[in-house]
């Protein structure tokens, strides 16, 4: 199960394509053989980091819903139905949601990055909050005909 204090990085990918292009033109190049072994590397994220469950719920609010409910699966039925997922991917020759590298992911602690460096070294911020982003991408979806509306 994910510990309710993991936190995790995201990041919009209009947001990670700006801070491409911004780094490109005038973040710091890497270099071979230098003391300044991290000089040119940035890590892009929205500035505040959240939990699964944060994550679920900013969703839910987005998609219309009035609650949401969070389960925590315990890490031995993860891990069996990774491997399940991982045996039926290799049976059928066709890709699966969950498996082993994925469960991996789950249960691996907090996935979260520093981008002080890149907002010092190329300016670079979020344009629009997590949430509005999870906005749009959910307005998109439904455009798309990917989501059912809700009344």
């Amino acid at each position: 199960r994910s510990h309710p204090q993991y936190r995790y990085s995201f990041l919009h990918v209009d947001d990670l394509v700006t801070a491409l292009v911004t780094a490109a033109r005038c973040g710091h190049r890497l270099r071979s053989g230098t003391d300044r072994e991290c000089e040119g590397t940035y890590y892009v994220a929205d500035a505040q980091p959240v939990t699964f469950p944060e994550l679920g719920d900013m969703i839910a609010e987005c998609l219309g819903r009035q609650q949401v409910r969070h389960v925590r699966v315990p890490r031995s039925l993860g891990w069996t139905a990774a491997t399940v997922g991982e045996c039926w991917q290799w049976v059928t020759r066709r890709r699966v949601f969950l498996n082993r590298d994925k469960a991996r992911e789950a249960y691996g602690g907090s996935w979260g990055c520093d981008a002080t460096r890149a907002r010092a070294e190329i300016e670079f911020e979020t344009a629009t909050p997590l949430v509005d982003r999870l906005r749009e991408t959910a307005s998109s979806y439904w455009d798309a005909g990917w989501l059912p509306r809700t009344s």
